[in-house]
């Protein structure tokens, strides 16, 4: 669901997670909402990747820039956040950056 501001977004997802939350979650991202089935998240999709596969998880970096990145971030040792997330989201992650090729930088 599109949303004129990232406000109008955290406040859409809020509701929709109040009166829904039991088979959906909305995680606001930026401008847009986006919902899936209760249990899925970026997240999980980590969780699946780290329990079948042989990716060692030292190896795993993540970035994120708004809320629905959080679970993703909350994954991982090396997360990182670009300066311009909510300050939710730069609280979750081990350090922040202002760009991908900052952090590619940082860790070449």
């Amino acid at each position: 669901i599109s949303m004129g501001n990232q406000t109008d977004a955290l406040e859409l997802a809020n509701q929709i997670n109040h009166f829904f939350g039991s088979t959906i979650t909305a995680y606001p991202n930026n401008f847009v909402v986006d919902i899936v089935p209760k249990g899925v998240s970026k997240g999980s999709g980590m969780d699946f990747v780290l329990t079948y596969s042989s990716v060692d998880d030292d190896s795993i970096y993540a970035i994120g820039d708004s809320y629905n990145d959080i679970p993703l971030l909350e994954q991982v040792e090396n997360s990182y956040a670009i300066a311009t997330a909510p300050e939710e989201v730069q609280e979750v992650a081990s350090e922040t950056v202002s760009s991908i090729s900052e952090l590619i930088q940082k860790n070449m």
